[in-house]
């Protein structure tokens, strides 16, 4: 399993312990963010947040469904006006469409809209999607590049 994985990381794996709590996994994939150069820290819903690029991430796990990850690009877009929501989901549907394993998400508080960009997995053990997060970030950017440019040519 390990020989496909960054030497960085199929070291990690390999000489990992069985990690016994969510806190352990979030530690692991941490350090894995750090080996990739990339600043992370745990937010008040222990969350993994980090920096890549232009924008900020947000690292999701669940400890009441340990095999389900979410990588989410949050609040890339806000709408003032729920009219353009319609049009901007379609967008949204053909950029999807293109980009693999991306999904748009909106949330709605009051008149505004925020739209969220998100990659999500199915893993047996989340330590295994450590090699996989620079390409699904880079998946994320690529998806809400594509959407803002749609958008602007509406």
């Amino acid at each position: 399993m390990n020989a496909s994985l960054p030497p960085s990381i199929a070291a990690q794996l390999s000489s990992s312990s069985e990690l016994e709590t969510p806190l352990d996994i979030r530690d692991f994939l941490m350090r894995a963010l750090s080996l990739e150069g990339m600043e992370c820290m745990l937010d008040e819903d222990r969350d993994i947040v980090f920096r890549l690029e232009e924008f900020s991430y947000c690292l999701r796990l669940f400890d009441c469904d340990p095999e389900f990850v979410q990588l989410v690009l949050p609040h890339f877009l806000t709408l003032d006006e729920v009219e353009e929501l319609p049009g901007l989901l379609m967008l949204a549907d053909r950029v999807s469409g293109r980009v693999k394993n991306i999904k748009f998400l909106s949330a709605r508080s009051g008149d505004r809209v925020a739209l969220h960009a998100a990659a999500e997995f199915l893993v047996p053990d989340a330590r295994q999607i450590a090699p996989m997060l620079p390409r699904a970030a880079a998946a994320l950017a690529c998806a809400v590049r594509d959407l803002r440019t749609l958008r602007r040519l509406m």
